[in-house]
């Protein structure tokens, strides 16, 4: 679950809302390529590729991620999806619904 923090210029939420603003509208997944160079001052820009990123990638960042933010231990990709699944079933959320995680 993720809180505003109102007045706060790392809030979750304005960040998360932020980062949707900049994808790109042709591509659907919300884990996309970034470009290699952006204008952070043009009104509506995209920042991202019509591509998603790699899964190698996207692994690698987990880790740097839970490092450099001081998580008692180093998290992956599979120990989210892991939480999440757990989450899921203990309020009774039909597993059809989440068996892709």
């Amino acid at each position: 679950m993720m809180y505003e923090i109102h007045g706060n210029k790392h809030c979750p939420v304005n960040s998360f809302l932020e980062y949707t603003s900049k994808l790109n509208t042709d591509f659907l997944d919300i884990w996309q390529k970034p470009k290699e160079k952006v204008l952070d001052d043009v009104e509506g820009e995209t920042w991202y590729c019509n591509v998603p990123v790699g899964v190698n990638t996207l692994a690698k960042e987990m880790k740097l991620i839970s490092q450099n933010t001081g998580c008692s231990k180093t998290y992956t990709n599979h120990s989210l999806s892991a939480t999440c699944v757990t989450i899921l079933d203990h309020v009774w959320i039909p597993k059809q619904i989440y068996k892709c995680l």
